[in-house]
């Protein structure tokens, strides 16, 4: 990964500066140094990315630097290469997510100073929004019950930007600020939508079966308000909490609803059945006899993920009868193949190799791969390699099997992907490179679940901004 770092290809550049976060242990000087230079790289996405790196490296000895480039300070323009130009907006936004990241893993002590700069930098008005939803996008990350008071006003203050307002109802939700519900609540009924978007989010994390109001108002909206989206957020949020009456209303809707209230009651109901035992078996059941009821491929697909969501081993043989048999439109087939991969459907691994590995739909071909990376299965390695050398056409495809060998984490496969990055037969594409980075990073994380999730997880994606579109296609 060190070595990557002067690739010449700046995407490669970029994936291996983000994977040395990630497998570098936080107290290794050396590596802090390399990160560190590429905050000056020639290209931006390289720079946006050793910010974000100092941020997955989790050394705490990092914060003043990216507190001054997020800062834009003279020494932070220094330290990007900048001289007297400004930090751009975007390499700003990253620094302070990064921030969150470090107090994510290392964590702030009351009244530390970067905890109360990413509070007034959330909360207060900014020229450009991405800098409030970058301050916002780290006090998720963070998730510091002090700075509810904060955000809580923030998102109440209707003179700020909807996006900001957006992520800052969201960061209630993350942080655990549940003296916030009433507010939230009200939320639901906001003008704009991606305000009523987060606050569904936000009540799914934070309420409970106990929160009767919150849950007829979630219900209510569900129902009846005006954007699909918002619909769409109350129906997941009522099975993040499992409430007996939330349940009857996704239950009606899997059975007689239209397609996208069926698909989203269905995702609903999976996320329901796998966070509560006492709702599975009831869960599995309708979503099982659904599937087997319904025509619609559109509709058969998000069964498929919630009954895999939820776990509901005895769908597996027919989910893969459906495979092997060829049942359905590709897109079908693509969603069968991540189902059985999220049910560790050891018996598909076969099928679901020959579809990775046949030309055809991209997207197949895509989620094929993926699927063998979440069933961890070794000797599909030498498969995704083949896909790999045959794929250099498309980077959907090229992507994706490189990230599932790093899913596999084998470590048969670290010779293959070093060899990718260091191309000594000069002839390995700059993309394959890039992806190798990836899958290095992915196969060497030293964290379980990777850091960048926080920002990830339980995100308004509806309100996006240049910055947030970017972070939640990093790996």
């Amino acid at each position: 990964m060190r070595a990557a770092l002067k690739d010449p290809f700046y995407d490669a550049r970029a994936g291996a500066v983000i994977a040395l976060g990630k497998v570098a242990d936080s107290s290794m000087p050396d590596v802090l140094a390399d990160i560190r230079l590429l905050l000056a790289d020639g290209n931006r996405v390289v720079q946006e990315s050793a910010c974000l790196a100092l941020g997955i490296l989790g050394n705490k000895n990092a914060l003043r630097d990216l507190s001054d480039v997020y800062r834009d300070t003279p020494r932070g323009r220094q330290l990007a290469g900048k001289a007297g130009a400004e930090v751009p907006v975007r390499m700003r936004t990253f620094a302070s997510v990064a921030v969150g990241l470090i107090g994510a893993r290392e964590g702030f002590g009351p009244g530390e100073y970067h905890l109360e700069d990413l509070v007034a930098r959330a909360t207060i008005k900014a020229a450009n929004h991405d800098l409030q939803v970058g301050a916002a996008l780290a006090l998720q990350s963070s998730q510091f019950m002090s700075s509810a008071p904060e955000v809580l006003r923030a998102f109440k203050n209707e003179k700020l930007d909807p996006a900001v307002r957006a992520h800052a109802g969201v960061a209630l939700g993350k942080i655990g600020a549940k003296a916030a519900i009433p507010e939230l609540v009200n939320g639901l009924d906001d003008q704009d939508s991606s305000v009523a978007n987060s606050s569904a989010i936000s009540l799914g994390l934070l309420a409970e079966r106990r929160d009767h109001h919150a849950i007829e108002s979630l219900i209510r909206c569900a129902e009846s308000a005006p954007a699909r989206s918002t619909r769409n957020f109350c129906l997941i949020a009522l099975g993040e909490i499992g409430d007996p009456k939330g349940m009857a209303l996704l239950l009606a809707r899997l059975d007689k609803g239209q397609t996208q209230g069926l698909t989203f009651s269905a995702l609903a109901l999976g996320i329901m059945g796998s966070k509560f035992e006492d709702c599975r078996e009831t869960v599995g059941s309708a979503l099982f006899g659904a599937y087997r009821r319904l025509k619609s491929d559109q509709e058969k697909a998000a069964v498929a993920i919630g009954l895999a969501l939820c776990g509901h081993e005895p769908a597996g043989t027919m989910l893969a009868e459906d495979l092997v048999k060829g049942q359905g439109n590709q897109d079908l087939k693509g969603h069968l193949c991540t189902a059985l991969g999220l049910l560790h459907h050891a018996d598909s691994i076969s099928a679901i190799q020959e579809l990775a590995a046949q030309r055809g739909d991209q997207d197949l071909r895509k989620r094929a791969a993926m699927a063998l990376g979440l069933l961890k299965d070794p000797d599909a390695v030498s498969v995704l390699a083949r896909v790999i050398s045959d794929s250099s056409a498309s980077k959907a495809i090229l992507g994706a099997a490189t990230v599932a060998i790093g899913y596999i984490g084998d470590r048969r496969a670290v010779p293959i992907l070093v060899s990718m990055l260091e191309n000594r037969q000069g002839d390995v594409q700059d993309v394959t490179r890039a992806f190798a980075t990836v899958a290095l990073g992915i196969l060497g994380d030293k964290d379980d679940i990777p850091c960048i999730s926080k920002v990830q997880e339980n995100s308004n994606y509806l309100a996006p901004t240049e910055a947030l579109a970017e972070l939640l296609t990093i790996l």
